[in-house]
């Protein structure tokens, strides 16, 4: 309960949160309409573009107003319901080569843009201590969620895998809990595999090798 055992258990207490806030999330989900989660997408990406005009037009220096919040715009409420609309709302035609592209675009985008303001706050701010290089990582990460999420959907409903690669997407999926549990654990355990493989094969190939060693790790514990 205390704010000193959140740095390694995060999720587990945005988890928590989920859990008892699930019977009105779950009332609301089959309440709204399609024009409803549209509308709460539409308001939650304004929301976090926000603090990119922030620091365009002010240079960081400014920040939203604490009181200016959606309710829905919390993330342990928010990414259920667009999980609920995807899963449930779209229809198999809504899960097309159109739709795929468009959000892989704009992911591209928005990953670009994080990129670019990420660059500039840096560049332009020299005190980059307390998190304060974090300040637009998270800023459009529902985007890419969704499209991750709609990736997935749409290769469920078009391709079928093996009986063996299918017990092994099985076994990942009910061993992910127990990996994020000691994922802390795990990456320490395998961090000498980034050690050794950054300086020849250079940091982003070694770090994904490393992250699939520790998930892997977990996995045969869990």
């Amino acid at each position: 309960y205390s704010g000193e055992h959140t740095v390694a258990y995060w999720y587990l207490y945005y988890y928590l949160g989920y859990l008892v806030a699930l019977p009105l999330l779950r009332r609301l989900a089959k309440a709204m309409s399609d024009q409803d989660y549209r509308y709460m997408l539409a308001a939650i990406l304004i929301l976090n573009l926000l603090p990119f005009a922030e620091g365009l037009i002010w240079g960081s220096e400014t920040s939203l107003n604490d009181n200016f919040i959606f309710f829905f715009s919390v993330s342990n409420a928010y990414y259920p319901l667009l999980g609920y609309y995807l899963e449930h709302r779209l229809l198999e035609k809504d899960f097309n080569r159109k739709n795929l592209l468009c959000l892989v675009i704009a992911s591209c985008v928005a990953i670009g843009l994080t990129g670019i303001m990420t660059d500039y706050h840096c560049t332009n701010l020299a005190d980059l201590t307390n998190g304060n290089w974090q300040l637009y990582l998270s800023s459009l990460i529902c985007i890419p969620a969704i499209t991750v999420y709609y990736i997935a959907r749409y290769l469920s409903l078009r391709c079928t895998v093996k009986p063996v690669i299918g017990k092994i997407f099985h076994i990942a999926g009910n061993c992910s809990f127990g990996i994020f549990l000691l994922e802390q654990v795990y990456r320490s355990v395998t961090k000498p595999v980034f050690s050794y493989l950054q300086p020849y094969i250079s940091t982003l190939p070694a770090c994904l090798i490393w992250i699939f060693g520790a998930c892997l790790l977990g996995c045969v514990v869990t």
